[in-house]
């Protein structure tokens, strides 16, 4: 973010908490969107994601109350939200459900959490509702941090979320997400493996650029809720057959035998998706370790492909992007992030210079679908920070 918009955006995050609440805020942070590359899927069951942050924040300027409400202001449209920190009904709109539902889970885990007066804005003015619940969460979770002096590290703090918000369908991903935002460091990737309850920091490649684009939301039509339901079906029938415990590093073709009958063959088809894309992350590991782009490349686009043939996740709008961005000298490869809305495609290119050679790739699309499908190189940023 430039140094200039970053200036008008906290001018105007303070000027509305001195209009909303008549004082100064205690505390600015801010919380980047996050990026995953592989594992939305298999981190649900126990398995492993790689994610980073990028360099679009959503900032937070908070004071504590006295009392235990919440006063939340969306600076960007004034609307605000009143909660108490002992309220069991779920409020609208939905970033405010999931910051009630943060309070919830940190107070069953003893965290102190003090009431708050705040006020938030998005470092650009597209946000869409989810990247900003996305950002939100760990945003206020780190005002918290901050201003009742958690002992906890944010590593600590991450993995109590994860636990309790694990396949929770309040938060986007089961709270996948907010693993990496609170623990990424700028120009590094988190490699999580949930299972194992471990973490890993690993060195983006100075010489990849990241190419985001977001496709429109009225372009893509694909039946989530079917898709999600099936596949805690079949997660379901797994742990009846095989053991409670079970997760993704414990299954193989072989321990994979006496639970086949049970499932249908469309979840059996998700279930050897799973498996497949454990293999793929490793794959993509060793290759992000060997500074290897092209193998890292390979493997985003066999993972797409998974995702296209076996989940049937992908639209033929999103998989257009992905063909056009292949089809672009020096990208990599490239791959669908279709659990966040709207669905967005990730690509690796060579080079720093690659704004020049995307011009025609928008317009290509542009000219197909006549809308525009904008596409910004993402710089790996900080997850959450202090200003």
């Amino acid at each position: 973010m430039q140094l200039d918009a970053l200036i008008k955006t906290l001018s105007t995050l303070h000027r509305t908490f001195r209009k909303r609440f008549r004082g100064s805020a205690q505390v600015v942070v801010g919380a980047a969107e996050p990026l995953p590359l592989m594992g939305e899927y298999t981190a649900l069951h126990g398995g492993k994601s790689l994610a980073l942050t990028g360099d679009r924040y959503l900032y937070l300027a908070a004071r504590s109350r006295e009392d235990r409400e919440l006063h939340l202001c969306f600076a960007e449209t004034g609307e605000m939200v009143r909660l108490t920190l002992d309220g069991e009904k779920m409020p609208q709109p939905h970033w405010a459900r999931a910051v009630l539902s943060i309070a919830q889970v940190l107070q069953e885990a003893d965290y102190p959490l003090p009431g708050l007066d705040a006020v938030f804005l998005p470092s650009v003015p597209t946000f869409p509702e989810e990247r900003i619940v996305q950002a939100l969460v760990p945003a206020v979770v780190w005002v918290w941090r901050e201003l009742a002096q958690w002992r906890q590290s944010a590593e600590e703090v991450a993995w109590t979320l994860w636990s309790r918000f694990k396949g929770s369908p309040t938060l986007p991903a089961g709270g996948v997400e907010v693993v990496p935002t609170l623990i990424a460091r700028q120009g590094r990737v988190v490699w999580v493996d949930f299972y194992a309850r471990s973490h890993a920091l690993y060195d983006w490649p100075r010489t990849v650029s990241i190419v985001l684009c977001e496709v429109p939301d009225d372009t893509v039509s694909i039946p989530f809720d079917h898709i999600t339901r099936q596949m805690e079906t079949a997660w379901h029938t797994l742990r009846r057959t095989l053991g409670n415990e079970v997760t993704l590093r414990d299954l193989s073709s072989f321990t994979l035998a006496p639970a086949e009958p049970e499932l249908t063959p469309e979840q059996r088809l998700y279930v050897h998706h799973w498996l497949a894309e454990e293999e793929r992350m490793q794959r993509a590991l060793r290759a992000l370790i060997g500074a290897d782009p092209p193998v890292l490349g390979a493997v985003l686009n066999e993972s797409h492909i998974g995702l296209r043939e076996e989940l049937q996740v992908v639209s033929s709008i999103v998989d257009t992007v992905w063909l056009a961005l292949n089809s672009t000298a020096g990208c990599y490869g490239a791959r669908a992030v279709v659990t966040t809305a709207p669905p967005r495609v990730v690509a690796l290119f060579a080079g720093r210079q690659v704004r020049e050679t995307l011009a025609h790739v928008e317009e290509q699309l542009r000219q197909q679908f006549h809308k525009p499908f904008p596409l910004q190189v993402v710089e790996p940023a900080d997850g959450v920070l202090t200003l």
